[in-house]
């Protein structure tokens, strides 16, 4: 429940590491945590404090207008608790201009203390460096059961009014049930340049599993690869599938590749096809491989077509290898 005489409450923030796409690694999303006695709610980046006000009458509205810096700069603050019930909540909205006119943050807090219920949705958006530089984050966290859930939506343009990511992560912790989705857009290098990562996550339980999709141009504004892949760790089920479109050096160049990768069991397998343009928009190579580890049957299929320095030239291979024993480890999945 909320205190009295203390409306600050502590708030999980989930704060997502944009950088990490940049290198292909995996978003980091560490956790941030407002301190009550600080009577501020820190988020994001620069952990930027708004300041609102203790609420001693059960339900409060208050406006502030603060001009930091420029005449635009302004703060904007509403607040209502319920004390003493599961159904206490805060609703915070809070627009803060830094650094330019432009530059604002809006955060909206809802914090349910006490019960399975307990939630806490946020929502900010930064400009930073540039006016057109934004973040938005959407968090909703239920602690103490395990419907205990966070979800956060992050856009964030860095280096040009055009770059842009978007994450998104639903996170569940302390049951079979726990997941995260995380969806992120990132631009680097060009305004048409952008990555999408979608990514659920299942934790504790043989139905574990993560799900990626990502697009990524690098190189030229045509340049794009493309990444979908479904992991199930702990499980003969578990499964790992990958697409992956990528055009390197030529608007029309492009690979595709897709992998099924079981861990874990006799069935393990892993299917992959791969069109690969280079040197000329209609070379080719189309590759198809089935892969089963740990156990006598294992095998590979590999159906490949090519085509080299002229669009009719062509080679079609198929192989098919039984590789040896049941002590066969696990398949690594393939990682762009």
């Amino acid at each position: 429940m909320l205190a009295q005489h203390d409306f600050a409450f502590q708030l999980k923030v989930f704060v997502t590491i944009v950088r990490d796409l940049e290198y292909g690694q995996e978003p980091d999303i560490p956790v941030k945590l407002c301190q009550s006695k600080a009577n501020v709610f820190a988020f994001k980046r620069n952990c930027s404090r708004l300041a609102y006000t203790k609420n001693t009458s059960g339900i409060d509205a208050t406006k502030l207008k603060v001009a930091e810096g420029s005449p635009s700069d302004k703060a904007v603050i509403t607040a209502k608790v319920a004390e003493g019930s599961p159904s206490d909540e805060a609703a915070i909205t809070a627009k803060v201009a830094e650094g330019s006119p432009s530059d604002e943050a809006v955060i909206t807090a809802k914090v349910a203390e006490g019960s399975p219920s307990d939630e806490a949705v946020i929502t900010a958006k930064v400009a930073e460096g540039s006016p057109s530089d934004e973040a938005v984050i959407t968090a909703k966290v239920a602690e103490g059961s395990p419907s205990d859930e966070a979800v956060i939506t992050a856009e964030v343009a860095e280096g040009s009014p055009s770059d842009e990511a978007v994450i998104t992560a639903k996170v569940a912790e302390g049951s079979p049930s726990d997941e995260a989705v995380i969806t992120a857009k990132v631009a680097e290098g060009s305004p048409s340049d952008e990555a999408v990562i979608t990514a659920k996550v299942a934790e504790g339980s043989p139905s574990d599993k993560a799900v990626i999709t990502a697009k990524v141009a690098e190189g030229s504004p045509s340049d794009e690869a493309v990444i979908t892949a479904k992991v199930a760790e702990g499980s003969p089920s578990d499964e790992a599938v990958i697409t992956a479109k990528v055009a390197e050096g030529s608007p029309s160049d492009e690979a595709v590749i897709t992998a099924k990768v079981a861990e874990g069991s006799p069935s393990d397998e892993a299917v992959i096809t791969a069109k690969v343009a280079e040197g000329s928009p209609s070379d080719e190579a189309v590759i198809t491989a089935k892969v089963a580890e740990g156990s006598p049957s294992d095998e590979a299929v590999i159906t490949a077509k090519v085509a080299e320095g002229s669009p009719s030239d062509e080679a079609v291979k198929a192989a098919k290898v039984i590789e040896g024993s049941p002590s066969k480890g696990k398949k690594k999945v393939m990682r762009l």
